[in-house]
């Protein structure tokens, strides 16, 4: 095993555990505990296949490029424009997400100077530097805060294990079944890291589909510890962000955990996002490195 391999893993994990995960107890509770589980398994699962078969048409494209420079590709300079232009409008939409709640998080931290607005700038100049810096300096951040990402959910878990009580588990809701759908396939969109990681095992082959697999793999065990934890203590009273609804169980505390944890799976997400955007408009688009950063 190699050390690309473990970036590897940790970008796509990186990538897919973001804001999208605090929603899903929230969904489970309110469609039905158990329905809310098969969506996290089914969905991750399916989420695995796609990252596979892009993950083929990456390797199998010589060219250096990103998602639009394939569309380009094999569906022609039209569609290139078309679908250019809303993948990164979606992801600058997500990138401003992430800045507006990585400030929030920052706040709650910080509540003796608590300012969102200058703690997002904070927030965005840090991680746009590691951005520009590009994707080794990426790759080595995404494994120190994957890894405490991991370790957060493993003591939360803990944490909370001892207040978890099947009596609390929602039954299932028809009128709400549909709900967690776009919560949780929204959770595991981590398609824009596939290009990511094969730079990184561009001369580790056969450790690519394994990083695809395991990077898709785990984050479904994450969402699954999750929301047991928190569907499990707070019932039916799960708030939307999954935090506030757990610290009338389990104290204030909490809730600055919880925005420790919160940052971790945000600031992973915002890197990936980020460094692929820059490589869209540098590989894609021919747009110089200085001016695409």
């Amino acid at each position: 095993m190699t050390k690309n391999f473990i970036f590897a893993v940790a970008t796509l994990i990186g990538a897919i555990v973001g804001l999208g995960m605090f929603g899903i107890p929230y969904s489970a509770a309110k469609a039905g505990f158990f329905v809310g589980i098969a969506y996290i398994v089914i969905l991750g699962v399916v989420t695995l296949l796609l990252h596979l078969i892009y993950g083929e048409i990456v390797e199998r494209t010589k060219e250096k490029q990103r998602l639009t420079g394939d569309v380009e590709k094999y569906f022609g300079k039209k569609w290139k424009k078309i679908i250019g232009i809303a993948i990164i409008f979606s992801i600058y939409a997500a990138l401003l997400a992430y800045i507006i709640v990585g400030g929030k998080f920052l706040a709650l931290l910080f509540a003796d100077f608590s300012n969102p607005f200058v703690f997002s700038i904070i927030f965005w100049l840090i991680l746009s530097t590691a951005v520009w810096r590009g994707i080794r300096t990426i790759a080595e951040i995404e494994l120190l805060m994957t890894f405490l990402l991991v370790l957060f959910v493993i003591i939360l878990f803990i944490w909370g294990a001892g207040d978890i009580s099947f009596k609390n588990l929602p039954e299932f809701n028809l009128s709400n079944i549909f709900l967690p759908y776009g919560i949780v396939l929204f959770a595991f969109s981590g398609i824009f890291a596939i290009p990511e990681i094969r730079e990184l095992l561009k001369t580790d082959g056969k450790y690519y589909k394994r990083a695809i697999i395991w990077g898709s793999v785990i984050p479904i065990f994450i969402y699954l510890l999750f929301t047991i934890m928190v569907v499990g203590i707070s019932g039916e009273n799960t708030s939307e962000e999954a935090i506030e609804g757990l610290s009338r169980y389990l104290g204030m505390g909490i809730t600055r955990f919880g925005a420790i944890f919160g940052l971790l799976a945000i600031a992973t997400s915002y890197l990936v996002l980020g460094v692929n955007l820059k490589h869209t408009f540098e590989y894609d688009w021919r747009i110089k490195p200085r001016i695409s950063a």
